[in-house]
């Protein structure tokens, strides 16, 4: 299970040192980085990393993308770490009422935790867990249509219309 990104507030702030405790605590290897490079206290079955030069290098070795964010730091605003994520088709768990919530409602490709709570978002990832195999064929197949639906290709069409 990976978190990425530059860890703020809006990115799990409080829930995360617990939600990692608890996630490592069922047996779970966890990749945490975070590019500002704040260490955190060693837990066991956590990977820590600073900066990465290239993070879909960190994120395709996840089976799941963890992004345990403030819903309403992203009703509007992207994640670049979940598009990220979709684009390799790796499945993740994220807050519904945000812009990357739909878009992974939208694919199939993860489950939306409902609330900004540590057992919200563990409720999340039993779910992920028991349904991982749809999850990864629906991350699959739109890894596969990205090129399309959000990548250059996509780009370059509406400039040629």
């Amino acid at each position: 299970i990976g978190v990425f990104g530059f860890q703020r507030q809006e990115k799990g702030g409080n829930l995360l040192l617990p939600l990692l405790e608890k996630i490592s605590a069922l047996g779970f290897n966890v990749i945490f980085q975070d590019s500002s490079n704040r260490p955190i206290e060693p837990i066991s079955g956590v990977i820590q990393l600073g900066h990465v030069a290239n993070l879909i290098d960190e994120i395709v070795q996840c089976d799941l993308i963890l992004a345990p964010y403030r819903a309403e730091a992203y009703t509007k605003r992207g994640s670049g770490i979940i598009m990220n994520a979709l684009s390799c088709g790796v499945p993740v768990i994220a807050p519904e009422g945000t812009a990357p919530g739909r878009l992974i409602a939208q694919t199939g490709a993860g489950v939306l935790f409902s609330q900004y709570t540590i057992n919200s978002i563990l409720n999340a990832l039993q779910s992920a867990i028991t349904n991982y195999d749809s999850l990864a064929e629906a991350a699959f197949v739109a890894c596969r249509q990205w090129p399309t639906s959000h990548g250059v290709e996509k780009y370059l069409n509406a400039m040629i219309k």
